[in-house]
């Protein structure tokens, strides 16, 4: 029974310890990686060094064997690779384990009083060197310490919440109280431009070449936001980086100034977004390889080595086009931009206005005299909603400013100085209308010519504002870099208020005609928005609006505006419903066909 139990204990820990090796194959081990595992093995169990120190005190208690104890410490660590014992000794260890946990003579006692200072002269703080040679001192230099070493503090960085850590931030230059126009003039100037910025010639020499191209170009386009190409992706720096990551969700990248970027595959997303939250957007382009800038280097012997960049394009909420790599707008509605020139005599006004819709290419323009209540400028701007204004910034009154902004309140609204009627003529006729004796002009334009003029030069004698406001668009889209594309198609159209013919102008006398009835039914600003007809939410176009492809919500829309006044083009119109209405399945059938067209109208202008 006992022969049983005995062999049940003996699967105990102190079972490793049961036999100290003889004392002939004893060696001081050399001081080395062996010392500090038994360091720490008398650190981390406790348990094992009081058995241990117990089975050498009953071979000997004389002084000289305590010494040698000492050196025995990195011998029991070997023995605790053992994986298992012999069985002829189990009833022996077994034996002194229960001779070990009691302690009733007086001998034992001082036994147990000599292994606990034994263990003490083992204890050692993790930063202290053991008692021991130098070369353990050294060994415990060279490995890892047993307490974990708390890592390096890395270098702090700029977080995105932090925005005053970024370089930007701290430039004077560019504080408020200090900024200034590329020409050095404060905002309170009356010319002064704020799309363009004064950045010091002394920290362009700071810069590298790169960043010295970034500056530059934002130095001359100040109010857009840079998409500058390196390789194949766009980054943003300074001030753009921190649009890029509280607009469009991007991350700090690391460094002392503000950048970040995304792939150059989503760029049509990225440009579409921050033009939807009124963002102007500018693309700038590598138009050279590193290979033709080596070239280039050596031909003029370059010390700065950079490809050349330039801007491509300029993209805003109203000169949005469908292009490769840009999808035009996403919404079906039309984003104007509407340019007045305006004359002001004996307290009313005559305003010459111009509106294209970019995505189709199609120039309006047209001349009125207005009442003191600018009820003409009002209902256009009601019919043609605009998505940007641009006016005269020295002739445009203070009552017409405050008008625009009170009912343009979602549109961008830019005070530019607008062209002579002279040099706009003179432009379009050098650089894209080729004009002869014979003339050139495409038909929407020569109405609003002089006569007199063979060249065309010359505007005629109600059309000064006009041109003037033609002049306005056509400088406009040349700053965003598209007056090839859209004025080579060469689309004008003549425009009058719905209160006049609409062939305002006659081919004899340039005099404008008034209105004595015309084919459709004229709601001014004021009857639009107090009958609830367009714009407001739930008014009667949405209520309507049920239209399956997006240019017929663009003719709805001027539909509901300026409702027709013919009688037989209602009565035809009536038919085409009823038509539709009783007859579900040609309904369906129509549906099916017209919903998966695309945007013919856009599509026809890329």
């Amino acid at each position: 029974m006992s022969k049983r139990n005995s062999a049940g204990a003996s699967n105990t820990l102190f079972n490793y310890f049961s036999k100290t090796p003889p004392a002939g194959k004893k060696s001081r081990p050399a001081a080395g990686n062996n010392a500090s595992p038994a360091l720490d093995s008398s650190l981390n169990n406790g348990k094992e060094l009081k058995v241990e120190t117990k089975k050498r005190e009953r071979q000997s208690t004389s002084p000289q064997r305590v010494e040698d104890s000492d050196d025995d410490v990195p011998v029991a660590t070997k023995r605790r690779k053992r994986i298992r014992l012999n069985p002829i000794d189990s009833d022996d260890s077994d034996t002194e384990n229960k001779a070990d946990n009691t302690i009733s003579t007086p001998k034992e006692k001082e036994k147990v009083s000599l292994e606990s200072k034994l263990s003490e002269s083992f204890k050692y703080e993790p930063n202290q060197t053991p008692k021991g040679s130098k070369d353990t001192a050294k060994s415990s230099a060279s490995r890892p310490s047993s307490t974990p070493s708390k890592p390096a503090k890395p270098d702090p960085e700029p977080i995105a919440s932090d925005e005053g850590n970024w370089v930007h931030c701290k430039l004077d230059w560019l504080k408020p109280a200090k900024i200034r126009d590329a020409e050095k003039r404060r905002p309170d100037h009356p010319d002064y431009d704020a799309r363009t910025l004064y950045v010091p010639p002394e920290f362009l020499k700071a810069q590298t070449p790169a960043h010295r191209q970034w500056w530059e170009m934002k130095s001359s386009h100040f109010d857009c936001v840079l998409f500058f190409k390196v390789g194949k992706f766009y980054e943003l720096y300074h001030m753009d980086a921190a649009v890029g990551v509280s607009e469009l969700g991007f991350s700090y990248m690391k460094g002392e100034f503000a950048h970040s970027g995304f792939p150059e595959s989503a760029y049509a997303r990225m440009n579409a977004t921050l033009v939807s939250k009124g963002y102007k957007v500018a693309r700038v382009e590598q138009t050279e390889t590193p290979e033709m800038m080596q070239e280039r280097c050596r031909k003029s012997g370059a010390k700065q080595k950079v490809v050349t960049r330039e801007i491509c394009n300029v993209s805003l909420r109203g000169t949005q086009v469908c292009g490769l790599q840009d999808n035009g707008p996403t919404s079906s509605t039309a984003n104007y931009m509407i340019t007045v020139a305006e004359e002001e005599s004996h307290g009313r006004s005559s305003y010459g206005v111009c509106f294209i819709d970019t995505s189709l290419g199609q120039f309006r323009l047209g001349q009125f005299s207005d009442d003191r209540h600018s009820s003409r400028l009002l209902t256009t701007l009601a019919h043609h909603p605009p998505a940007l204004v641009i006016y005269d910034r020295k002739t445009t009154s203070p009552r017409t400013v405050n008008l625009l902004t009170t009912h343009c309140p979602s549109a961008r609204r830019e005070a530019l100085p607008l062209w002579a009627p002279e040099k706009t003529l003179k432009v379009l006729a050098e650089k894209y209308y080729k004009t002869n004796v014979d003339g050139d002009w495409p038909d929407g334009i020569r109405e609003f010519l002089h006569d007199g003029d063979a060249l065309g030069l010359t505007p005629a004698k109600n059309c000064y504002l006009a041109i003037k406001a033609l002049g306005g668009c056509v400088s406009y889209l040349t700053d965003c870099l598209l007056d090839i594309q859209i004025l080579e198609m060469g689309q004008f159209i003549s425009y009058s208020p719905p209160d006049v013919l609409n062939k305002t102008l006659s081919q004899e006398t340039k005099v404008e005609s008034r209105w004595e009835g015309g084919n459709t039914m004229v709601l001014d600003a004021i009857t639009l928005r107090n009958l609830r007809i367009v714009q407001d939410e739930g008014c009667l176009y949405d209520k309507l609006n049920y239209c399956s492809t997006p240019f017929g919500k663009r003719l709805l829309y001027q539909w509901v505006c300026s409702p027709s006044a013919n009688m037989a083009e209602i009565s035809e119109r009536q038919g085409a419903v009823r038509a539709l209405f009783h007859n579900n399945e040609l309904s369906q059938e129509a549906q099916a066909v017209l919903t998966p067209l695309p945007d013919l109208e856009r599509l026809l202008a890329k």
